[in-house]
């Protein structure tokens, strides 16, 4: 928030002046100026927050999730050509899955039997949608039984089998290209 010139400690500052002022104020019987000035303050700080939060959710996606061994591990018996990347490419790839993970949502609307636990059917999700969207910056999957796979802007209408059935036929070509681009 700094780069447009709205910044957070002189107002910090300017909050705490004004709080600490409200006492001394009482104590020399400025009741009125001691009301006014807290209801000013409040109303500000109000203001400010709702200003701060704006700016802070224009500023782009959430953190990037990051995935531990265990999680590195399932994704190579999801992904079989995932081996087969360098460590580099392997790396890069966390990354990328990760800052999608950070912005996807999953839904399972029909109650489908699901064996993957909720982290691998989120890292899954995320694959996918990082193999075939262009940099999704909110994504919404529907899990759908027998699916095909369609995307309607935000949203992603896919099936496990469907998913699944994506992530073992991905080729080291395709997951290098698309980490290329």
């Amino acid at each position: 928030m700094n780069s447009n010139g709205f910044r957070f400690a002189p107002w910090l500052l300017g909050f705490f002046a004004t709080l600490v002022a409200i006492p001394f104020l009482i104590y020399l019987q400025l009741f009125l100026v001691a009301k006014i000035l807290g209801i000013t303050v409040t109303v500000t700080l109000v203001v400010v927050l709702r200003i701060w939060l704006h700016q802070l959710k224009k500023q782009g996606p959430g953190e990037r999730y990051s995935l531990t061994s265990n999680d590195v591990f399932e994704l190579h018996s999801l992904v079989p050509a995932f081996k087969d990347l360098s460590t580099k490419d392997q790396l890069a790839l966390q990354h990328r899955i990760g800052l999608v993970m950070g912005t996807l949502i999953v839904h399972n609307t029909d109650n489908l039997p699901i064996e993957l636990s909720p982290k691998n059917l989120a890292i899954c999700g995320a694959f996918y949608a990082f193999m075939k969207l262009e940099s999704p910056k909110e994504l919404v999957w529907f899990i759908r039984q027998n699916a095909q796979p369609t995307v309607d802007g935000k949203y992603l209408y896919l099936g496990m089998e469907e998913l699944e059935d994506f992530l073992r036929k991905l080729s080291l070509e395709e997951l290098q290209s698309r980490l290329s681009a």
